[in-house]
């Protein structure tokens, strides 16, 4: 079934940039590293659209958030009078993992909010998907183009949700179904837009799905940006060397 799209109009601009998430009634004001309870991050490049939806879907999610806005380059988080509980820090630090983001500006808004946690230093997920095993393939197996997602360790449920909501989002994305550790995406054909395209090789990227299956996207319209790009982070990755 369809997922919903996300409804979070990310913010654009530094003199109006306040996302508001409908928790609380936040009043726009300045910015300033001395606010204990402003947590900023640089999150660094998006490659698709969706990507950086994502990124302000987990936050809006995290119970203790108000606010949220960016602004050259950074993104502010705003939470609600007091400190962040264990599980809220659980989750922001799940998102540095997924995201990739330099975890020092974590560390500086726990020294700074005098919030005895520990950041999780080894970086390991915590879970991932099993589905009844009964089935040895779907029954949508030949039918378009069927990528296979093995084992997907996820660090937190949000992460996990972000996952499937992502996915199910991507119009090519046809129909999914989970069998043991295993979830079979099927695609509508081989020739998919660009945009969805680029929505599956950041999606793969992100959770650590092999990306060497997606090769079979490529055409001549898509060549130029897809596999002539020798220096894009996907190249070896889905061509090899």
């Amino acid at each position: 079934m369809r997922q919903e799209h996300w409804d979070v109009q990310t913010p654009n601009g530094c003199e109006d940039n306040i996302l508001s998430i409908g928790k609380d009634s936040g009043a726009k004001h300045k910015r300033s590293k001395l606010e204990k309870t402003v947590l900023i991050f640089r999150p660094g490049f998006y490659f698709s659209k969706k990507e950086r939806q994502a990124l302000f879907v987990w936050l809006k999610r995290i119970p203790s958030v108000v606010d949220i806005s960016e602004c050259e380059g950074k993104v502010f988080v705003d939470f609600k009078k007091g400190k962040p509980t264990e599980e809220d820090l659980f989750d922001l630090s799940a998102l540095f993992y997924r995201y990739k983001i330099d975890i020092d500006s974590f560390n500086d808004f726990l020294n700074s909010i005098e919030k005895g946690w520990q950041f999780r230093k080894d970086g390991k997920p915590n879970h991932y998907n099993v589905w009844p095993g009964g089935e040895k393939k779907p029954d949508f197996l030949g039918e378009g183009n069927t990528l296979i997602c093995k084992k997907i360790w996820y660090y937190s449920k949000i992460d996990e949700d972000i996952f499937f909501e992502w996915l199910e989002q991507i119009p090519s994305v046809e129909e999914i179904k989970g069998i043991s550790d295993q979830l079979f995406v099927n695609t509508k054909s081989n020739t998919i837009p660009d945009e969805d395209l680029k929505e599956l090789i950041t999606l793969f990227y992100r959770y650590g799905v092999d990306m060497k299956q997606l090769k079979v996207f490529l055409n001549d319209k898509n060549k130029e940006w897809f596999f002539d790009d020798k220096e894009a982070f996907w190249h070896k990755r889905v061509f090899g060397n």
